[in-house]
């Protein structure tokens, strides 16, 4: 699994922030799932950790406009 998913990010990284694109989208995903259920107050701080995940994300997109200058 460890080959796979480190092969699969090589795959989808590149100067176009794919791979930040759906590490966004997965990072929102998490995040409504931690807010939802009746254990919601105990994912408090893993909602919390995809949200500013999220936030890092969009902003390193944002700074990393045309043409890329920072490599993640």
């Amino acid at each position: 699994m460890m080959v796979g998913a480190s092969n699969a990010t090589n795959l989808s990284d590149g100067l176009d922030g794919l791979l930040a694109g759906l590490s966004l989208l997965t990072m929102c995903g998490f995040s409504y799932y931690f807010k939802l259920g009746q254990a919601a107050p105990l994912y408090f701080e893993l909602q919390l950790f995809s949200f500013v995940m999220m936030v890092a994300i969009f902003a390193f997109l944002i700074l990393n406009a045309n043409p890329a200058k920072i490599f993640m």
